[in-house]
């Protein structure tokens, strides 16, 4: 009973996860762990503290959520090492090291193919797809999404399915190719509609495309509608400051310099409260860019201008 209450806990931790409850997730996951423990059942305890490692993170407590990750992949061996690489890769990935992201991905693969885990192979190729676009290296996500479609495809995993077809219009946008790219997200959105679920991520993946197409107004009544869906309170913080970002460059491209700059600093401040350097830097951008366009010439925004631009070359 102890065991199946563990279970029960971590399925009620992702569920309330999965909808931005996180303070309750975080209580469920914490249960499930003490539970996990007493069961005599460590396997089960690992799982349950990589779910809680993502769910910190998620929460903005990147540190300690990398802090509890760490402990689950040293504790791991074989197939299931493979699970808590993914997982951690998944929380270096969303910090922008994407270098040591990929190293994990690429250590967790080989585990998972020799443990026949076709899912979680698939979702390790997805992951390491996302790494490679933050690299600038478009034609191997595209290959990694491709495989992962084949796999989920395989395994009958619609979701993740529509989500790799998601991705493969991403890859496509990323090396400029628009028509294919609208044409992934079209299908993609046609397939979470069918599954009762909407994908902000995919709102704005078309805002992206929008703009590059020159549709800059038509992208920003899109980038606006997708910000009044979230939810005043509540929600994923990560989430929340990745789409301020990406609503500030759409304000940027549309001339709104005003719009832009304020929610490039609601971004930025955070990126900053979850230790996400990389991203804090690509805000301090847009926030430069927001600042010239309004018509700024001075000293001070120089300066400003040369210090974001050493933060991201340091970052590569």
């Amino acid at each position: 009973p102890i065991y199946d209450a563990s279970l029960a806990h971590h399925a009620i931790g992702i569920v309330l996860r999965d909808r931005g409850d996180l303070p309750g997730a975080i209580a469920e996951l914490r249960r499930g762990v003490s539970l996990a423990r007493a069961s005599g059942h460590p396997e089960r305890e690992v799982d349950l503290q990589a779910t809680l490692g993502i769910t910190l993170a998620w929460m903005g407590r990147s540190q300690q959520g990398l802090a509890v990750l760490d402990q689950a992949v040293a504790a791991s061996r074989g197939g299931p090492a493979g699970r808590m690489l993914m997982r951690r890769a998944l929380v270096l990935k969303d910090l922008g090291r994407f270098r040591e992201a990929h190293e994990d991905l690429c250590r967790a693969l080989p585990y998972l193919r020799r443990a026949a885990d076709t899912v979680w192979e698939a979702r390790s190729l997805t992951h390491r797809g996302e790494v490679f676009l933050g690299l600038g290296l478009p034609g191997r996500a595209a290959t990694d999404f491709a495989r992962a479609e084949a796999l989920f495809a395989a395994s009958k995993q619609e979701r993740e399915y529509a989500i790799a077809r998601h991705n493969l219009g991403l890859a496509a946008l990323t090396r400029g190719d628009l028509p294919e790219a609208l044409s992934y997200f079209d299908e993609a959105g046609a397939r979470y509609e069918a599954l009762g679920e909407t994908s902000l991520d995919l709102a704005m993946n078309r805002c992206s495309a929008l703009l590059a197409a020159g549709l800059a107004e038509e992208a920003a009544r899109e980038a606006d509608a997708t910000l009044s869906r979230l939810p005043s309170s509540g929600g994923i913080p990560y989430k929340r400051a990745e789409l301020l970002f990406e609503t500030a460059i759409v304000a940027l491209t549309a001339g709104d310099a005003i719009t832009a700059r304020e929610r490039a600093r609601q971004a930025r401040l955070l990126f900053r409260s979850q230790k996400r350097a990389v991203w804090g830097a690509r805000a301090d951008s847009v926030i430069a860019e927001a600042r010239y366009a309004a018509g700024e010439r001075s000293a001070s925004l120089f300066n400003y201008v040369e210090r974001v631009a050493a933060r991201l070359e340091s970052s590569r």
